[in-house]
């Protein structure tokens, strides 16, 4: 069950809007408020049902009488903030806070309402999410979290003060607040609702039918062109055919036409091969005799002996490259050695300028020290020191300075203790002066108020006694008022003889009672008469259907009959069920389709998979074919593939003669050098043809002429003949790389294509098989199909059959049982329903009148009632009020004394405070001489401490400073900085003459290397021409294999006859421009019928047409649906009414158990029995959804209205017993409840049997609802006592006022509890109490659901009820 666990309250009618909050944390199962009058105990009522419910209380002016008057603050508006936390069934806690504002504005105050929030935290505390008004309703989710409804809330739970008799309301008033708590209106809509939308559906059925009618002549139009549409399908299936078979025909002339178109590309090959060879021959021949030019001394010996000089000159050159690389390592070893010493020489070099510099700082900060130790000296008056002072001399005079310093800093200290401790004692002086200053001020206060107090008390009194005076003068008006009140209430019970009234209402009852028997008889007639009208109605009505049934079934036979026969293989058709015979039969049929379908598709797979392998095979018969167009592109582009060999060997040799030409080029300046060399000797000779020169200029000029040559024109050469052998190079390069495709090439066209050919036409004869076998299959299964259709076309009717069938023999056996009800009605009334009905009206008009005139009765005597209480309420209150004037004269005589002495007093009082006044200005003005006094000798102290501390400041930083630029000179000192940079320069000057060492031989080792190629260039140049002698022999050899192979050539094409193959070609060609004109005009008829198709499918692609159909089904389908929705609503009002009407009798009846057997306890007067709450529903026919409601008492064995006719003490106990029976009724899942002021208007023996009663209440139902929470609110402190000591609870919340006049909370304890009933727990004890029970739940849930619903049994003497069945009982 759900409970309240805290309330937080600000800003509020009476609680001040300050920054604490009013809290009250509510107690499981009861929790006590008490607070005196004014204080704000109807306020909690009032925040609790708003934080609930968002509704403000009766009379707050829609919330601004409710929160706090911003008159009353120095703000210019006033925040109010009400907030509760709350914990349902499930554990789960729930804390809402609701805002609201209030502002002052020009002619009147601006009221708004803020957001309101609520927070939901889970039972382990781990989730949290808020919501606030904006995007949710928090007054639903608050209805859900409690369990109950908003009405429950607002009359049952937290009921206002103001409407706590809300049960004797007048008669509307109290029907809508009960109607609100049985939410009938709600149900009342709900029945209202479903009539107007059986209305809405009853129109809508008729243009339902109107548009299926619509629809199903669209259908008709789709039918038609959908058969149209066919047939052009089936004319362009045979054109498709024709063109088929023309390219058919045309396949073989294209084959034949391919075969010749190859046999030209064969011939035009063979063509081009020949002329290649021939060109490629004189390639070669030309190539050979320059070679044979270049070449000055040809070998004689064999290719082995030239092979072998070749070889040796290669290892000679490997030796001498081999010596070079080692001296070049060598080289690059001393190169890394050199430069590893050059980087030390740099280290060293920048490590001695950085000793030099510290020597220069180190000179400057000997001549700052000495600087600041002269300005020390100055300062204390020593004698200064010379510029080449030794280290001793300045430590003994830092020393001096510190000692003097340490003085100096002793010094100041006593002077600053000196100047304390005068201080202190002018402060001790001054604080008793202000003590004693204090003193008398207080005690001036204190007696001003006690004058003040005094003087207030003697206005009180003199208002008294002059008001006394007043009241004497009314003693005699209030004698005569009496008199006349008590003549009031003689004439008010002579006027009318109440016992006579009472007779006449008697009498009236027994007349109507026999009106209602006649009434109830009458009725009994017309109902039979009603039934038997029905009856017959009935019997021509289903008389009427079974002629349509038979009907029908005949119209079926004629439509279906021959069908069914030939299915059937029958000759005459009865009327028996169809549909069974016939499920087996197409089950039969069925089956024998199926095995045929299941060949034909595995037939149909198997040649499918065939025609797949054949686009396979043409696929990969196109791809290779496209591949090897594409090879043969590539390589056309360098030669033919045929010639590619040939090709490849021309081009490598190209490339060697390029790379021999670049090599002389390359050493040429080397020979040439060694050639002018040998020249320049004396007596020089040529050394090449060893001849003498004659004279010297000769020489000279040859010299010259080589000489120039190697300068302008050997980097020429040598940089176009590398160019040249570049391109060479690629293209030989570009030529290695198509090899693979050659060879590629070669085995397509040898082999691969000529096995997928084969394989092709294989297949193809295997698809055509199939496909016959598949023809075969078809005609097999027609037969079957054709039965199949028959069924199909006829089901949905046999279906009607056989459901005609049945429903003939339905209403054959309907028919018979009506005529036996008619024969067995037994109406023995002669006259008609409209004459019966004519005479219960008159009745009811009799019934109405005698009614009447009862009510009249009834209210004469209760209005007389309340005229007699009126009068007799006024006389008591005129008796009290005389009674209270003659106690206020005795008391005169004693407030007269007490004004004389409150006089004297006020005296004496005053010449005390004019004492205490002199006292005070003497005592003031010493304090303030004292002060300024001490004011003064503070600040002249702070001035002396002020110099010390300056000096000892300046002396401290000229010694800081000292010591500092000191340790930095030992530091230098202690470092031997001198003794490095000499070490450092003699490691500079070793480095040194390393690298001039190491620099010598690298130069050694750079000539040998130079040497060693000059002779390796002149190697180079003889196996060059030892080479060229070898690429000789080889293009001897290739001229001789293509003289032979362009001769073989030759000799193939005078064989191939090209002519006759030419005239071939042409004849092809004329009978494939005939197919094709014929395969064209086939073409124009498809694309016609595509055309016509085409507008076809587009007319029924519209949406009018392409949804007939789904359209046409879908009004049926809604037309089916609206009828049986209005059916379905027609049952469901019945069924919710009736359960209405049920519901709300169970619980009217245990509602007034409950109030009955509660005062019973309660109430302890003996003229009223029982109260009860009677309905009577409104006059609607037979519809008894509406009730009115009105509250009985049974008082001397006689049923009457309470209202009006109880005292106020009955009308809150009634209320109060009220409210409890529909709390137990309707709050399943909440147990709390709140009473405001229970015993107002209750004596003291009614209080107290109210608070036995409650007690028990709390007992039974916190023995079985651990969180039912009774929330009790009232100023009679006795009777809140009383409940606590039946409860053993000690603490209640007390409301108090502040000094400001605002409300405030605090907790407190009752002194003297007795024994209780059962124990009280606090918030914090209550949720302990349940996670500790959490693990029990699981095993205690059947008695658990079992005691939630037990309801408390009040009655002590129920003897229909065993002892042992009894839940609990009040003993």
């Amino acid at each position: 069950m759900s409970k309240i666990r805290r309330l937080s309250v600000r800003g509020i009618r009476n609680f001040g809007d300050d920054n604490d909050d009013a809290l009250i944390r509510f107690s499981c199962p009861l929790t006590l408020i008490l607070g005196p009058n004014g204080t704000g105990k109807t306020t909690i009522i009032e925040a609790l049902k708003y934080a609930m419910t968002s509704e403000f209380p009766p009379g707050s002016e829609k919330g601004k009488s409710f929160i706090h008057d911003p008159m009353l603050t120095t703000t210019g508006s006033v925040r109010g903030m009400v907030k509760a936390e709350i914990v349902d069934s499930e554990g789960k806690s729930y804390i809402v806070a609701r805002t609201i504002e209030l502002s002052k504005g020009g002619k009147r105050n601006n009221f708004k309402t803020l957001d309101s929030t609520l927070t939901t935290i889970s039972r382990d505390k781990k989730k949290k999410a808020s919501i606030t008004s904006r995007c949710a309703n928090v007054d639903e989710e608050i209805g859900v979290a409690l369990g109950v409804s908003k009405s429950i809330l607002n009359y049952v739970i937290f009921c206002h003060q103001d409407e706590l008799n809300w049960p004797f309301d007048s008669g509307q008033t109290l029907k809508q607040r009960f109607d609100d708590i049985f939410n009938s209106t709600r149900y009342s809509k709900a029945l209202d609702t479903i009539l107007k939308l059986q209305k809405e559906l009853q129109s809508d059925i008729r243009s339902l039918t109107a548009e299926k009618k619509t629809f199903k002549v669209l259908v008709a139009e789709v039918e038609d062109k959908e058969n149209k549409l066919k047939d052009q399908k089936k004319r362009l299936d045979t054109a498709k055919e024709k063109i088929s078979d023309i390219d058919k025909q045309l396949d073989p002339v294209k084959q034949k036409l391919e075969e010749v178109q190859q046999f030209h590309s064969e011939y035009k090959n063979v063509q081009s091969e020949e002329e290649k060879k021939k060109m490629e021959y004189n390639m070669h021949k030309d190539r050979y005799d320059k070679l044979k030019e270049t070449i000055k001394n040809i070998f004689d010996g064999t290719t082995e002996e030239l092979k072998e000089l070749v070889e040796s000159y290669d290892s000679t050159l490997k030796e001498k490259n081999f010596e070079i690389t080692e001296n070049e390592a060598e080289v690059k070893g001393i190169s890394e050695k050199g430069n590893r010493i050059s980087n030390i020489l740099a280290t060293r070099r920048e490590t001695v300028g950085t000793l030099k510099q510290q020597v220069k700082d180190h000179e400057k900060r000997m001549v700052r020290r000495n600087q600041l130790l002269n300005d020390a000296l100055k300062a204390w008056n020593f004698d200064a020191v010379e510029s080449d002072v030794s280290e001793i001399e300045v430590k003994a005079r830092t020393k001096r300075l510190e000692e003097k310093m340490r003085t100096l800093e002793k010094q100041v200290e006593e002077n600053r203790l000196t100047m304390q401790r005068e201080e202190k004692e002018l402060q001790k002086e001054v604080d008793k002066l202000r003590s004693n200053y204090s003193k008398i001020e207080s005690e001036k206060v204190l007696k001003e108020n006690e004058v003040t107090e005094i003087r207030d008390e003697i206005d009180a009194i003199r208002k008294q006694i002059t008001q006394i005076g007043a009241a004497g003068n009314k003693l005699k008006s209030l004698e005569q008022k009496l008199q006349t009140a008590k003549q009031r209430i003689d004439e008010l019970s002579n006027a009318l003889d109440v016992n006579s009234v009472k007779a006449d209402i008697g009498d009236k009852i027994k007349s109507r009672d026999k009106i209602e028997a006649s009434l109830s008889a009458i009725d009994d007639e017309i109902s039979s008469l009603h039934k038997l009208s029905s009856l017959t109605a009935e019997f021509e009505l289903k008389k009427s259907a079974l002629q349509a049934k038979e009907d029908e079934l005949e119209n079926l036979k004629k439509k279906h009959g021959d069908s069914i026969k030939v299915l059937l293989n029958i000759q005459e058709l009865e009327e028996t069920k169809l549909k069974d015979t016939l499920e087996r039969v197409h089950q039969k049929l069925e089956k024998e389709t199926n095995s045929l379908t299941r060949e034909i598709q595995a037939q149909e797979r198997k040649t499918t998979a065939l025609e797949t392998t054949v686009r396979h095979i043409e696929s990969d018969i196109k791809k290779k074919t496209i591949e090897l167009r594409n090879d043969k592109e590539k390589i056309s582009t360098v030669c033919d593939y045929k010639d590619f060999d040939e090709t490849l060997l021309l081009q490598s040799t190209k490339v060697k003669d390029l790379q021999d030409k670049r090599g002389i080029y390359a050493y040429q300046a080397t020979a040439y050098k060694e050639y002018v060399k040998r020249l320049s000797v004396k007596d020089p000779c040529c050394p090449l043809c060893h001849r003498n020169f004659e004279e010297q200029n000769k020489v000279a000029d040859l010299i010259k002429e080589i000489e120039s040559d190697i300068i302008r024109n050997q980097p020429d050469r040598l940089k176009l003949c590398e160019r040249e052998l570049a391109t060479e190079q690629e293209k030989y390069d570009n030529m290695l790389q198509l090899k693979p495709i050659v060879e590629k090439v070669i085995q397509c066209e040898e082999n691969d294509l000529k096995v997928l050919e084969e394989k092709l036409k294989k297949m193809k004869n295997g698809v055509a098989q199939s496909k016959m076998a598949v023809k075969d299959l078809e005609a097999s299964k027609a037969e079957p199909e054709k039965k199949l259709l028959l069924y199909k076309n006829m089901i949905g009717d046999i279906k009607f059959w056989d459901r005609c069938i049945d429903e003939i023999q339905q209403s054959k056996r309907v028919v018979r049982n009506l005529e036996i009800q008619m024969a067995n009605a037994g109406v023995k009334t002669e006259r008609t329903i409209e004459e019966a009905q004519a005479q219960r009206e008159s009745l009811k008009t009799s019934l109405k009148e005698i009614r009447n005139n009862i009510d009249a009765l009834q209210i004469k005597l209760s209005k007389h009632t309340e005229r007699l209480q009126d009068a007799r309420a006024t006389y008591n209150g005129l008796h009290e009020e005389q009674l209270k004037i003659h106690s206020d004269m005795q008391k005169l005589k004693h407030l007269k004394d007490k004004q004389d002495d409150l006089y004297a007093r006020e005296i004496t009082v005053g010449e005390t405070v004019e004492k205490l006044r002199k006292d005070l200005a003497h005592a003031e003005t010493q304090l303030d001489s004292r002060s300024r006094q001490l004011e003064k000798t503070k600040t002249e102290n702070w001035q002396k401490q002020e110099a010390d501390r300056k000096s000892v400041s300046e002396n401290a930083k000229r010694l800081s400073d000292l010591d500092k630029i000191s340790d930095e000179v030992n530091s230098f000192v202690n470092s031997n900085v001198l003794e490095k940079l000499a070490n450092y320069e003699r490691e500079i000057e070793t480095y040194k003459n390393s690298l001039t060492e190491l620099m010598d031989k690298k130069n050694d080792v750079e000539q040998t290397i130079s040497k060693l190629k000059e002779d390796i260039a002149s190697q180079e140049i003889k196996k060059r021409e030892l080479l060229d002698n070898m690429t000789l022999r080889k293009i001897k050899e290739t001229l001789e294999t293509l003289r032979e192979q362009y001769r073989k050539l030759n000799e193939k094409l005078k064989n191939m006859d090209y002519k006759e193959m030419m005239k071939k070609w042409e004849q092809l060609e004329n009978e494939k421009q005939t197919l094709l004109r014929q395969r064209n005009v086939a073409v124009g008829n498809q694309e016609e019928l595509e055309r016509v198709i085409k507008q076809y499918t587009h007319e029924l692609r519209k949406e009018e047409y392409r949804s007939a159909r789904q359209n046409y089904t879908k009004k049926c389908i809604e037309l089916t649906v609206q009828e049986d929705t209005i059916t379905n609503l027609k049952a469901y009002n019945k069924i919710l009414d009736t359960a209405m009407i049920e519901y709300h009798e169970e619980r009217m009846s245990t509602v007034n158990t409950i109030m009955r057997k509660l005062w019973k306890h309660v109430y302890k007067g003996t003229d009223t029995s029982s109260i009860e709450i009677c309905t009577e529903p409104t006059e609607q026919g037979a519809n008894k959804r509406n009730y009115n409601y009105k509250l009985i008492q049974t008082k001397h064995g006689c049923k009457m209205d309470m209202r009006g006719r109880c005292s106020a003490g009955q009308k809150v106990l009634a209320s109060i017993i009220i409210r409890l029976a529909l709390a137990e009724t309707f709050c399943k899942n909440c147990g709390i409840l709140a009473l405001d002021e229970p015993t107002t208007n209750l004596d003291e023996e009614n209080a107290n049997s109210l608070a036995d009663t409650l007690t028990k209440v709390v007992e039974l139902r916190a023995k079985h609802q651990k969180n039912f929470q009774l929330i009790i609110i009232s100023h009679d402190e006795k009777f809140l006592q009383k409940l606590a000591n039946l409860n053993n609870y000690k603490q209640f919340h007390e409301l108090y006022r502040k000094h400001n006049g605002m409300t405030a909370i605090k907790l407190s304890a009752f002194n003297e509890p007795m024994s209780s009933l059962l124990h009280i727990k606090d918030e914090d004890e209550s949720d302990d109490e349940e996670r500790v029970n959490e693990v029990q739940e699981s095993t205690s849930g059947t008695s658990r659901d079992t005691s939630s619903k037990k309801r408390y049994n009040l009655d002590d003497n129920e003897d229909s009820r065993p002892p042992a069945k009894k839940k609990y009982c009040f003993t």
